[in-house]
């Protein structure tokens, strides 16, 4: 179900689910996109909020600003990393941190990436937020997920 929410076909898990899971996903497959809970998306517009994570793994991340268009919420971010020099894609070599998204309503949002793109300085990436935020949000809370530490972040949103 939740693979089916993330637009993620074809995962071929095949492990029985888990009896109980973390309140992140738990939030992911109780969404309902048109429920009345305040997590209809936000019009079309932008929302600034710039903040740099302390290092996980070897990558430094910044989050850069948020938009909203088409029903979708898209966060730009730019990370630092080792892998910036290599002339292939980072992504297929390197593992990103998992990023969270708990809006100040505390329902919890998972982000994918939609596209990357790497230059000397880094990396910069657009990942969309699944479900989408809504106008309502005043607030987030991203946490980052490495293979050996977490990092947290709160930012205050005006969207306009």
């Amino acid at each position: 179900m939740l693979c089916a929410r993330l637009h993620l076909p074809g995962h071929g898990i095949t492990a029985p689910p888990a009896r109980e899971l973390p309140e992140p996903w738990l939030h992911m497959l109780a969404h309902d996109r048109r429920g009345p809970d305040g997590t209809a998306p936000a019009a079309d517009g932008g929302a600034a909020a710039a903040v740099a994570l302390p290092e996980l793994d070897g990558i430094t991340l910044a989050i850069l600003g948020l938009h909203n268009c088409l029903g979708r919420t898209v966060v730009h971010m730019h990370a630092s990393d080792p892998m910036n020099q290599v002339s292939y894609p980072t992504a297929e070599l390197y593992y990103w941190p998992v990023t969270w998204i708990r809006d100040s309503g505390g329902r919890w949002h998972a982000t994918r990436n939609l596209d990357r793109g790497v230059s000397a300085s880094g990396t910069a990436l657009r990942a969309e937020i699944v479900p989408p935020l809504s106008r309502a949000t005043t607030g987030i809370e991203v946490v980052a997920t490495g293979r050996s530490a977490q990092a947290r972040a709160r930012l205050p949103l005006r969207w306009e």
